[in-house]
């Protein structure tokens, strides 16, 4: 049960020493609540009456007040302290490289795509995948020969190695190559800790030069499927005209 106010004096200065259930009224708060704040740290000094009584100054009250706002208000700031939203974290010294210099901007726009799929305690770093079809659904593209340069590029110049090649699943479905982040630690099989190995900080200083490029498209009527297809065609002969084995049978 809290005390009233009617318990309190009519006048009150810093050298007065107020009872316990003085006290109590003054910071509006029950007498359970008063003994424990006198016995957590911070408390007002405490002025014993009697064998029995203690009483508390007007200024100590005062004093542990200001000091408890002081840390209250130290504690929310902690907690607001470095809370962001989320958002994908790039390290300077990646972006000082000559490697990243170098790379194109789709290159660093699908490396910052990637970054943003990694764990933030690198968990899945080596597991790290995305198909060329939702990458570029990231990136606001629909040109997955675009993408797939930019995932060689990114390769050549050591910002990801390769750890699990493209597959078809027992189902399926298509898996995509996994990744990891050179940039950034990894773990083995076992959970043990692997450093991160930073490959673009060794860049040779070759340039890129995407080899796919230079791959020369089949002539029309050269594919196996085209002559497939041309074979049947033949076959069948004129629309509406049987052929031979049609006319046999």
């Amino acid at each position: 049960m809290r005390n009233t106010t009617a318990d309190l004096p009519a006048t009150l200065h810093d050298d007065q020493v107020l009872t316990f259930r003085q006290w109590t009224a003054l910071n509006n708060i029950s007498p359970r609540t008063g003994r424990r704040i006198l016995k957590a740290p911070g408390a007002p000094v405490v002025t014993r009456l009697s064998a029995r009584r203690i009483g508390i100054k007007v200024r100590h009250t005062v004093l542990a007040a200001i000091a408890r706002a002081r840390v209250m208000s130290a504690c929310k700031h902690k907690k607001r302290k470095g809370k962001l939203p989320p958002f994908v974290p790039l390290i300077r010294t990646t972006l000082a490289s000559p490697a990243w210099k170098q790379l194109s901007f789709g290159a660093r726009s699908l490396y910052v795509a990637l970054r943003g799929y990694l764990r933030h305690d690198n968990l899945n770093d080596g597991k790290v995948f995305r198909s060329c079809r939702n990458a570029g659904r990231d990136l606001g593209t629909n040109s997955i020969r675009s993408v797939r340069r930019w995932f060689r590029e990114l390769e050549h110049y050591g910002f990801i190695v390769k750890t699990a090649a493209a597959c078809l699943g027992v189902d399926g479905d298509g898996i995509a190559a996994h990744w990891r982040l050179t940039e950034c630690h990894s773990f083995d099989s076992k959970g043990t800790h692997i450093a991160a190995t930073r490959d673009f900080d060794r860049w040779d200083g070759t340039p890129f030069d995407d080899p796919e490029k230079n791959r020369i498209p089949s002539p029309k009527g050269t594919h196996p499927e085209s002559q497939r297809d041309s074979y049947w065609r033949s076959k069948a002969g004129p629309k509406g005209v049987q052929s031979e084995s049609q006319r046999d049978s």
